[in-house]
């Protein structure tokens, strides 16, 4: 009785399609049916609402814009990105792997100190130049991969 009931429940979606109601060249609706009806037409099954209707009768989805991120949005994406250098090292942060940059007691992380250290130096130098030419107007606000693209990378 089961395998009947679930044959005819789903048996029924079977000869089903998609079809989206279109305003202004955007799909402002989708429904499941089995033919299209008034002001729908069949569209494939990946097409949503916000989709745009194309002339040459495809159809694309919408665009996504990303917003812009702040200044604050760079300083946080520079600090994971001074951090997990140091991390992979195994120090807690940058800042507590710049410590043993003084500290003569084991050579091995007095080393590593020092090349963190000025390693953080030549990422600030450039990330100052970088606000600076936004601040200037001269290049525009990147994106945070991009801007992370640009800084030095850790040679160690």
């Amino acid at each position: 009785m089961r395998v009947a009931a679930a044959q005819l429940l789903y048996g029924s979606f079977i000869n089903m399609g998609r079809f989206a109601k279109i305003q202004n060249d955007t799909v402002i609706n989708v429904a499941i049916a089995s033919a299209a009806f008034d002001g729908y037409v069949e569209v494939p099954d990946d097409v949503g609402v916000g989709w745009t209707h194309n002339e040459d009768d495809t159809y694309s989805p919408p665009v996504v814009e990303v917003p812009v991120p702040t200044r604050r949005d760079l300083e946080s994406s520079l600090r994971t990105f001074l951090d997990g250098e140091a991390i992979t090292l195994g120090y807690d942060s940058i800042t507590v792997a710049a410590t043993y940059a003084d500290e003569a007691a084991v050579s091995k992380y007095q080393t590593e100190g020092i090349a963190l250290r000025a390693w953080r130096s030549e990422v600030w130098e450039v990330v100052e130049q970088i606000f600076s030419d936004i601040d200037a107007e001269t290049r525009t606000q990147p994106t945070i991969d991009e801007f992370i693209a640009e800084l030095p990378a850790y040679t160690g």
